[in-house]
C-alpha cells in the first residue's frame, strides 16, 4: 500500500491517527495524496482513483445503505 498514495481524513482525527501509528509501527512511510474529513469525498476520491482510503461498510461501491 504505501506504493499507492493515500486519502485520508485530516491529520486530527481519531481514524487518522490509527492509520498512522500502524504504518509507524510497522516502519512504513504514509504517501497522503489528500486529506478531508468527509467520508463522502474520500469516497469519491478513491473511485476516480486518486488514492487508497478506509470507509465505513456502508459507504463501499455497490453495497445496499
Amino acid at each position: 500500500m504505501c506504493a499507492f498514495d493515500a486519502v485520508l481524513p485530516g491529520p486530527m482525527t481519531f481514524t487518522r491517527g490509527l492509520i498512522e501509528a500502524r504504518f509507524d509501527a510497522a516502519g512504513l512511510d504514509l504517501p497522503v495524496a489528500l486529506s478531508t474529513n468527509y467520508l463522502e469525498t474520500l469516497k469519491m476520491m478513491t473511485a476516480i482513483g486518486l488514492g487508497w482510503s478506509l470507509l465505513p461498510e456502508r459507504l463501499v461501491a455497490g453495497r445496499a445503505a
